[in-house]
């Protein structure tokens, strides 16, 4: 599942995007990853929670959906508080993982059960 976030102005211009993946593999159907991109001017100003929102929604009431599961880089505290404002918890630290510009980053491993699961 895709879904983006685009002005209203028919322009085409795509502001974000949100997406989960689920597995091919029965012991892991239970559970979706989740990916989501924001150009830079829409940071900000509620697009993501929008997304994320609607992404969440679609993975509780429509798919069923258990566990969500999303990795961010360490260093990106406004992407973290919105993840924990949706319900997601940060499950581990992967050290090193990542490189960007020149260095490597940490990434947060986040996860969220769905309501009255466990």
């Amino acid at each position: 599942m895709a879904e983006g976030a685009e002005d209203g102005c028919g322009s085409g211009k795509i502001f974000g995007l949100v997406d989960l993946h689920l597995s091919p593999k029965p012991r892991l159907r239970h559970k979706g990853d989740v990916g989501i991109m924001l150009a830079p001017e829409s940071q900000g100003l509620g697009v993501g929670r929008r997304l994320m929102a609607a992404m969440v929604a679609v993975a509780d009431d429509w798919m069923a959906l258990e566990r969500l599961e999303l990795v961010v880089f360490a260093r990106n505290s406004r992407a973290r508080a919105l993840y924990r404002s949706m319900g997601f918890e940060e499950e581990g630290v992967l050290v090193a993982s990542a490189k960007g510009s020149g260095a490597y980053l940490d990434e947060v491993l986040m996860g969220r059960l769905r309501s009255g699961e466990n």
